[in-house]
């Protein structure tokens, strides 16, 4: 994971965007795994969203406090960018390559439709808000609302809590959950003159 993380570093380092998050994006799925591995159907099979959706919800989700603040735990009353949300970004851009999530924020009021949009920016910062128009006779009034997310703040999010939650984490727990990449033109370097059986 330390390596996952750096990487993910190094990508926003380079302005190298998509990289950057979709990587980023990956850290609930291991660390979510690791810290809810009872979360299984009746199958053994891991349940991906709920593991996911946890982890992020226990971990992240208070960076993204609106202005209602925080409950009594340190949880944000009513974020404006919630683990649902982050989840649906993971499977829309690591499965169908874009960012369109289907969501829903702040209280809805019956007299009202509403239409939702979310945004990816970069060089910004978070925002969220939303606005209407008034109704023209007896249509009924439409909220638009809006959330935009730098893709900068949201890898750094995912990045720190995933360090601050490795700190009470073995590495036998982390067993398995590593990538390895073998330089074969480093070794051919270190290794020239030597034979191999």
């Amino acid at each position: 994971m330390k390596q996952t993380i750096a990487a993910i570093r190094d990508a926003v380092a380079k302005e190298c965007w998509l990289p950057a998050l979709a990587l980023a994006l990956t850290i609930p799925d291991v660390l979510g795994q690791v810290a809810y591995p009872e979360l299984v159907n009746n199958r053994g099979n891991r349940l991906v969203g709920q593991q996911y959706r946890r982890w992020f919800h226990e971990n992240v989700e208070h960076h993204f406090a609106d202005h209602t603040g925080y409950d009594d735990n340190w949880d944000a009353k009513r974020p404006y960018f919630t683990a649902d949300m982050c989840y649906k970004l993971r499977c829309e851009i690591l499965h169908a390559g874009n960012d369109d999530i289907a969501f829903e924020y702040g209280d809805r009021e019956e007299d009202r439709d509403y239409e939702y949009d979310f945004e990816l920016r970069v060089n910004a910062c978070n925002s969220f808000g939303s606005w209407w128009v008034t109704p023209y006779g007896g249509e009924r009034v439409t909220e638009h609302v809006r959330v935009c997310i730098d893709i900068k703040t949201l890898c750094d999010a995912l990045c720190e809590e995933a360090e601050r939650f490795l700190q009470h984490v073995g590495e036998r727990e982390l067993e398995g959950h590593s990538v390895r990449i073998v330089d074969v033109a480093e070794f051919t370097r270190l290794n020239r003159g030597q034979e191999f059986i």
